[in-house]
């Protein structure tokens, strides 16, 4: 595979192993197909057979009453044997050999481009105890197997039976600690049991029905007893009919591997050649960022008319094509950046280096809305007049070019003078450099000012009528913009004005497998106590529109605006005496419409910048092409589970002690009953007193 192909799989099913055992003609076939491997039963019927004399009873003897209680510890009860099945089963069961008639798969080099399916008749969740024991034998024997050849993944058969999942998934983890590098995927339908029975499927999972939560829900088990290892994997088999677009959502948070997708689920077009439903191509559309192998069965049983095994993957290339010629300019530039977990910036204990700016300054519209924001604020001035504008934190110069191009834009005489404001000395030199170009504009100039905008003098007649910052963090306040602007106040006029004028906080639960288990696996506790700047990817908001309870999926915190509204005490250099009106808490209340597990909570921004000029990372309304930000995640060191229709608080804290500002949160999770809400489990509190997380002041 190259570049960003989506790996696509062509199932090999047995009867075409059967008619051509040479694995590497099937994967050369797979190759001039455009497929980028093969996947096929890693064991035969032979096997099959052998297991089932030594470990399942003759359903006739049973019925003839001849079963009889074994003497053998692990074997079903019902297994009725001679002397020798029984001295043959027990030598399998201390030495797991196969014969090499029993597997498909026997050389290294047919190992490379293929994805093994262990023995779909394995029962780790079987009933009977005896047989469960067996199949984890024989699950074991497979693994050891697999290793030995260097496959890299296993799917192992979807789980059956809800009460012994947890048989299954101790399995699994046995299975896991049998060897130290080979994948397991777990092969989960992705529709709720129920209409895939009255779709005319078959389905596995046949038990779960009526919730479209309860496969998600069996999944969700299997992962956490197998306590979250990166190397266990989903498997998600694309049934029709698919569940609801919210229900579906789900899955984009968890580690799916590979997607299954049955020839049947396609329908044929007007000239017979197959196609995906809209919704089945939106939820692909989403899956195949994280760039999981599609495994196509089925595709040569001849169920479309035209076009062939090939007709397939050529939709699949064309669905690929088309994702990524739509593809914004953010997700291309974030391509390398999805879902890594990096800190928050600290621009007043840090100093920004010049590549740092460079990456800043490519968005191509955070500077093109300042830009239009101070045009306006210049329309609001008389023509034939001086405005004076402060450029707080002018980093390597872009607002500065931003003003001046819109003072050219505003025109009828207006003029500007820039005072640009920056404490980064190595900045400064790169301001230096642009001095000369600047103040070559006859209706501008610039005077660049060497220090801290909280503490630099300066005399009345200096003062500015407007005043632009780009002080703004992933959650609006994080990065101490409400701190900054209070002491750059001093800069303006009684009535000037601050471009950003107002900005608000915004906060949801969030579900991400993905993000969980990088947080965990850093080996810190304190990891998981502190927040993290994140391009979303593999990630769902758990929340959901309350219309009846007035309740938004994604909620506001708090707002900052500036100049503020509140008289402060101030100190004698002009700044407010203490940092405790910028505390905030919040507590807010969220609709859980599916199950789900809560990982972490989800922050965002707006900013109202002047006049209908704003900025947006809020998910509903975020301006699709600003590079600048990417969202905050505040995690949960411990996964809250989330019934359906449950409710969770949210509690969050923004505090100060005058020498640092720091964040605190917790959750709780209700539920309803008789009109009351009933609490049902609750993380701790997070970061408590900047335990592990600070913002240096």
């Amino acid at each position: 595979m190259t570049g960003n192909r989506v790996p696509i799989a062509n199932h090999i099913d047995q009867d075409l192993l059967d008619s051509n055992p040479t694995i590497l003609d099937h994967v050369n076939d797979a190759f001039d197909l455009d497929y980028d491997a093969i996947t096929l039963p890693f064991t035969k019927p032979t096997w099959k057979t052998r297991w089932q004399r030594y470990c399942v009873s003759n359903e006739n003897d049973v019925n003839k009453g001849r079963a009889r209680a074994s003497y053998i510890a692990g074997k079903s009860e019902n297994v009725v044997q001679d002397r020798q099945t029984a001295k043959e089963a027990e030598v399998w069961r201390l030495t797991r050999v196969y014969d090499k008639n029993e597997v498909n798969v026997s050389k290294l080099d047919e190992c490379e481009s293929i994805i093994a399916f262990a023995s779909d008749w394995l029962e780790l969740d079987s009933p009977d105890e005896g047989i469960r024991f067996d199949s984890e034998m024989a699950l074991k024997q497979e693994v050891a197997y697999a290793s030995y050849l260097s496959i890299h993944t296993l799917i192992l058969p979807a789980p059956k039976n809800r009460k012994h999942v947890a048989d299954y998934a101790r399995s699994v983890m046995a299975a896991l600690d049998s060897t130290s590098y080979l994948q397991l995927s777990v092969m989960i339908p992705v529709s709720d049991p129920a209409e895939l029975e009255q779709s005319g499927v078959s389905p596995a999972l046949s038990e779960f029905k009526g919730d479209p939560s309860s496969t998600w829900e069996v999944w969700d088990a299997i992962r956490t007893l197998c306590d979250y290892s990166p190397r266990l994997g989903l498997a998600l088999d694309l049934g029709q009919p698919l569940p609801p677009p919210c229900a579906l959502k789900r899955w984009s948070s968890e580690p799916t591997r590979q997607i299954i997708i049955p020839a049947n689920a396609f329908v044929g077009n007007a000239k017979g050649y197959p196609v995906l439903s809209k919704s089945c191509q939106e939820f692909i559309k989403e899956q195949i960022k994280t760039l999981p192998t599609i495994v196509l069965t089925e595709t040569y049983e001849g169920i479309h008319k035209s076009g062939g095994s090939k007709a397939y993957v050529q939709y699949l290339r064309y669905m690929e094509k088309l994702s990524n010629d739509s593809a914004t300019s953010v997700e291309q530039f974030a391509s390398g950046y999805m879902d890594w977990l990096q800190a928050p910036l600290q621009p007043l204990l840090d100093n920004l280096d010049s590549s740092t700016y460079e990456i800043f300054e490519k968005d191509p519209i955070k500077y093109q809305k300042y830009e239009q924001a101070t045009y306006l604020a210049l329309l609001d001035k008389e023509p034939n007049s001086l405005t004076r504008i402060a450029v707080v934190g002018a980093g390597r110069g872009p607002l500065v070019q931003g003003a001046i191009n819109a003072v050219e834009a505003a025109a009828e005489g207006r003029r500007i003078h820039i005072m640009a404001v920056e404490k980064n000395p190595n900045a400064c030199v790169t301001l230096q450099g642009r001095m000369d170009e600047w103040n070559e504009s006859k209706i501008a100039s610039v005077e660049l000012v060497f220090g801290d905008m909280r503490i630099i003098e300066l005399e009345d007649e200096q003062k500015n009528d407007i005043l632009i910052s780009e002080l703004l963090g992933s959650f609006g306040d994080n990065e101490l913009s409400p701190e900054c602007l209070d002491g750059a106040m001093r800069l303006l006029k009684p009535y000037g004005v601050s471009i950003p004028s107002y900005y608000t906080s915004y906060i949801a639960p969030l579900s991400s497998t993905k993000l969980y288990n990088e947080v965990m696996h850093m080996g810190d506790a304190k990891n998981a106590e502190m927040p993290y700047v994140v391009m979303f990817q593999a990630v769902n908001i758990l929340s959901g529109m309350d219309k009846e309870s007035n309740r938004k999926a994604v909620q506001q915190c708090w707002s900052y605006k500036h100049p503020s509204k509140y008289e402060f005490v101030m100190d004698r250099n002009g700044n407010p005496m203490t940092n405790y009106h910028n505390t905030r808490a919040a507590h807010l209340t969220f609709t859980i419409p599916y199950a789900g597990v809560l990982h972490g909570l989800a922050g965002y921004f707006e900013a109202h910048l002047y006049g209908n000029v704003w900025l947006s990372t809020h998910p509903e309304r975020y301006d699709k092409e600003m590079l600048s930000w990417f969202p905050i995640y505040f995690p949960i060191n411990t996964g809250v589970y989330l019934p359906t229709n449950s409710e969770v608080d949210v509690h969050l804290w923004r505090l100060t002690d005058n020498k640092k500002v720091w964040f605190e949160w917790s959750v709780e999770v209700f539920v309803k009953a008789d009109e009351k809400r009933i609490k049902i489990n609750q993380s701790k509190l997070h970061n408590h007193d900047a335990k592990y997380n600070r913002i240096e002041l």
